[in-house]
């Protein structure tokens, strides 16, 4: 088996290495009795699961394969953090089923057809700016603003405030990404708090949730 240490799979060197190289280590992985542990410098490491029968059982016993306290990230959020990364998309079931329900009814059949109008002119908007924009980054200028547009619209927030939802839902996801979160602790918690406060105020003045913030975490001293 190729060496795991050697190879971590977290590694861009990795993924950066012929798709070959890459067939052979996970064909490896899912050739072995069990999870394989990859270790990872300075961090806990983790066990690759990459057969699809143990996936589909992962997936379906959250009390084993948990997302507890806060994340499906290799590694939790600091505790500063942890109040802003209980999202949907890092909580296991029943939570998880609970609000998957509630967004469910935004997308039945019928309420998706009323959209297509928006998603259609959204995608042509897209296209021609890319046409006056030429070279770009793919994830920045379509991939990005794409699905979070169609978002705020289905919400009924205002076109004026898409880019501060956008720029806020980067910022709560992506805890930890020096992109848009200082490494600094105390300035990470100042930032999410800000960032999550103003979507608390821009939902509560649609009037669409009566969901309340987290409550305030002290920064470490």
């Amino acid at each position: 088996m190729p060496s795991i240490a050697e190879s971590s799979l977290v590694s861009l060197d990795f993924w950066s290495k012929p798709q070959d190289e890459r067939d052979e280590m996970f064909a490896s992985l899912r050739a072995a009795d069990g999870p394989v542990f990859c270790p990872v410098p300075d961090e806990p490491g983790f066990y690759a699961i990459t057969r699809y029968e143990d996936v589909a059982e992962a997936s379906r016993n959250p009390q084993v394969f948990s997302s507890q306290p806060t994340a499906v990230s290799l590694v939790d959020p600091p505790p500063q953090v942890a109040p802003y990364s209980g999202s949907m998309i890092s909580i296991d079931d029943p939570r998880h089923a609970r609000l998957r329900r509630i967004v469910s009814r935004s997308f039945t059949p019928r309420l998706v057809q009323r959209v297509t109008g928006d998603v259609t002119v959204l995608a042509r908007r897209i296209v021609d700016e890319l046409t006056e924009r030429g070279p770009c980054d793919f994830v920045e200028h379509v991939a990005m603003p794409m699905p979070l547009q169609i978002i705020c619209s289905m919400m009924g927030i205002p076109e004026s405030a898409y880019g501060d939802v956008i720029d806020a839902t980067n910022v709560i996801i992506a805890i930890g990404d020096p992109d848009y979160v200082s490494p600094d602790g105390d300035d990470r918690t100042v930032v999410l708090t800000e960032k999550f406060s103003l979507l608390h105020a821009l939902m509560a003045d649609l009037s669409r949730c009566d969901v309340k913030p987290p409550p305030t975490t002290s920064s470490p001293r």
